[in-house]
C-alpha cells in the first residue's frame, strides 16, 4: 500500500508517521525559507485544500495546488529580490515601481556579459519558477489529501489566529497581488505623481529664461558614474582621495580656473543613473523608472530647452546609448546626439562600460567644440567608473590623438571573465572613480580653451558591495559631490555666497542640495546675481 494511501478506516500507521514527518519538514521549510507572512498563507491554504478534498472536488484541488505552488514561488522570489534591493540599493522592493526595472536588468546582463548570458539567466530563472511551483503544488496537495478533517483540529488554532489576529494586509500573497495591481495602476498613470507634474508646470511661470549672466559661455555637465560621498566617509579611502583632489585643484587653478563644491542629494542609490539625470534636467524629483517615463511625455520644460531657446547647441553625449533613434528623448531638446554610433569606438568593452572616458571626451571635443564658436550646453555621461570597478582602462598621458590613445589602451586589455563581478572592493572602486576624475581634469586643464561653466558631479553612490562604512547610519546614503569649475570670478564669488565651498572639497557640514533644485538655482543665478539655495 502506498505510504499516503487511505483505507476505509483512515490513514495507515505508516502513513501517519510519514505524514507527521512530512508536515514537520514542511513547516520547518516554510518557517526557515519563507517570510512569516508567506508561512501563514501556506498554512491557511492547506486548510482550504483539506476542505476541498473532503468534498471530493479533486480536480479543483489540483488546480488550487498548482496556483498555491506558483504563489509561494513568487513570494520566495520577491523576498529574495527584497533582500537584494536592501543589500545593493539600501531600500526595500517596491513592486508597483520596480517591476518596470526588469528590462533594465536584462540590459545590464546583456551589456556586461553578452546576449547569450542574458538568455541563459532568463531561461534559468523561468525554469526554476516553474520547477518550484510544481514541487510546492505537489507537496501541498499531497499533504492536504492525506489529512482527515478531525486531524486538522491540531492546526485549527493556527488558522484561526491567522485570520482573526492578523489583518489581511499582512499576508504576503495579498501584498504580492496588491503590488501587481498597483503596478498596473501606475502604468496607466493612476498615482499621485500627476500632482507633482502639475506643480512643476506651474513653477515654469516663475523661472527666468534669459541666461544673460552667462554671456554666451558653455554650460557642460560631466556626470561621473557612481561618484559618491563614500570616498569621504571611508577612512581607508579618504586621505589618498583628498590628496588627489588637492592636486587636481592646483592643476585647475594653474589653468586659470576657480573651483567650488557642495554635496548633492541624489534620487537614486547604486544604480538607475537615468533617474538622477532626469531629476537634474527636469527639476522634478524623480525616484523611479515609471516617473522617468512620465516626465519624458510631460510638458515640464527641461533645462536643455532653455539653452536651445537662447541659440545654444544642446548636446547629449551618451556612450552607452546604442540606439539610432530615441523619439522619447526629444523631450530634452537636444540638437546633437553623440551616442555610440557617433563616437565610433571599435575597441573592447570594459565590463559594463562600453568605452573609456578619455575616448569619449576626445570625441566630444572633435564633434562639438571645434566646429564653430556657438555656445554649447552638454550632458556628458562618463561610464568607466561603473561597477564592478575591476575593468579600468590604462590612463593616457601622451598626445591628444585617437591613434595615440588606442596605443595606450592596448597596453591593458579588459578581461571578459565572469569573475569580474565577484569580490568588488572599495579600493578598486576608488581607483575607477579616480580614472574618470583624472580624465575630466586632464580635459579641462589641458584641452578645453573655451569659456564655460563646467559641472562635475556624481549620479549616485556605489552599491553596498563596496561600502565598508554604514552610509545610511551617517545619513549620507544619497549624497554625491558637485564641483563647479569656471574662469568667471564674479560667478565663482556668487557661488561661494550661495553656500558652496572654495575648492574641490565640499563643506561636510553643509546641508546637501536636492538634485531637482539645480535647474531652478542655475536659471535664477544666470539671470540675477545673489541667488541662494
Amino acid at each position: 500500500m502506498p505510504i499516503l494511501a487511505r483505507s476505509e478506516t483512515g490513514i495507515t500507521s505508516t502513513g501517519n508517521r510519514s505524514l507527521l514527518l512530512g508536515l514537520v519538514c514542511l513547516l520547518a521549510l516554510v518557517l526557515l525559507a519563507l517570510p512569516l507572512e508567506a508561512t501563514r498563507d501556506l498554512l491557511v491554504v492547506i486548510a482550504l485544500l483539506v476542505l476541498i478534498d473532503r468534498l471530493a472536488w479533486r480536480r479543483l484541488t489540483a488546480w488550487v495546488g498548482l496556483s498555491v505552488g506558483l504563489m509561494i514561488t513568487l513570494v520566495l522570489l520577491t523576498d529574495v529580490a527584497d533582500r537584494a534591493f536592501e543589500y545593493f540599493f539600501a531600500r526595500p522592493l517596491e513592486l508597483k515601481y520596480d517591476l518596470f526595472l526588469l528590462p533594465a536588468l536584462w540590459d545590464l546582463i546583456e551589456d556586461s556579459s553578452g546576449t547569450l548570458a542574458a538568455l541563459v539567466c532568463t531561461t534559468t530563472l523561468l525554469a526554476l519558477i516553474l520547477l518550484f511551483a510544481f514541487v510546492f503544488s505537489k507537496f501541498v496537495s499531497r499533504a492536504a489529501s492525506s489529512l482527515r478533517l478531525r486531524e486538522m483540529a491540531v492546526l485549527a488554532p493556527v488558522f484561526l489566529a491567522s485570520y482573526l489576529v492578523l489583518i489581511p494586509g499582512n499576508f504576503r500573497s495579498v501584498a504580492l497581488a496588491q503590488g501587481i495591481a498597483d503596478a498596473y495602476d501606475v502604468a496607466n498613470g493612476d498615482d499621485q505623481f500627476e500632482r507633482v507634474l502639475v506643480a512643476a508646470r506651474q513653477e515654469l511661470l516663475t523661472l527666468p529664461d534669459d541666461l544673460g549672466r552667462l554671456r554666451g559661455q558653455d554650460f557642460l555637465f560631466f556626470f561621473i558614474e557612481s561618484y559618491g560621498r563614500l570616498l569621504w566617509d571611508d577612512p581607508g579611502l579618504r586621505d589618498d582621495f583628498l590628496g588627489r583632489m588637492r592636486r587636481y585643484d592646483e592643476e585647475l587653478k594653474a589653468a586659470g580656473y576657480f573651483t567650488s563644491s557642495r554635496f548633492l542629494e541624489s534620487t537614486t542609490f547604486a544604480g538607475a543613473s537615468w533617474i538622477a539625470h532626469m531629476s537634474v534636467m527636469s527639476g522634478v524629483e524623480c525616484r523611479n523608472t515609471v516617473h522617468w517615463k512620465r516626465l519624458l511625455n510631460s510638458r515640464v520644460r527641461p533645462l536643455p530647452d532653455y539653452f536651445r531657446a537662447q541659440a545654444y547647441r544642446t548636446v547629449s553625449v551618451m556612450p552607452a546609448m546604442d540606439l539610432n533613434e530615441w523619439p522619447e528623448g526629444d523631450y530634452f531638446g537636444f540638437t546633437q546626439n553623440i551616442w555610440a554610433e557617433q563616437l565610433a569606438y571599435v575597441g573592447p568593452r570594459y565590463g559594463w562600460s562600453p568605452m573609456p572616458d578619455q575616448f569619449v571626451l576626445l570625441r566630444f571635443e572633435q564633434l562639438s567644440l571645434v566646429e564653430d564658436d556657438t555656445p554649447v550646453f552638454a550632458e556628458i555621461s562618463l561610464t568607466s567608473s561603473h561597477a564592478p570597478f575591476s575593468q579600468i582602462p590604462a590612463f593616457h598621458t601622451g598626445p591628444w590623438q585617437i591613434d595615440e590613445l588606442e596605443n595606450t589602451l592596448a597596453t591593458r586589455k579588459p578581461s571578459r571573465a565572469r569573475s569580474i563581478w565577484q569580490n568588488q572592493s572599495a579600493t578598486n572602486y576608488a581607483t575607477a572613480v579616480d580614472y574618470s576624475l583624472a580624465s575630466v581634469m586632464q580635459f579641462l586643464a589641458r584641452r578645453y580653451k573655451r569659456d564655460g561653466v563646467l559641472l562635475i558631479l556624481g549620479d549616485h553612490q556605489a552599491s553596498k558591495a563596496v561600502h565598508r562604512v554604514d552610509s545610511e547610519a551617517l545619513g549620507h546614503r544619497f549624497h554625491v559631490p558637485l564641483h563647479i569649475v569656471t574662469r568667471d570670478r564674479s560667478l565663482h564669488e556668487d557661488l561661494l555666497e550661495a553656500g558652496f565651498s572654495d575648492g574641490l572639497e565640499p563643506d561636510e557640514k553643509m546641508e546637501p542640495i536636492p538634485m531637482s533644485a539645480l535647474k531652478a538655482f542655475f536659471l535664477n543665478l544666470f539671470h540675477n546675481p545673489g541667488v541662494t539655495l
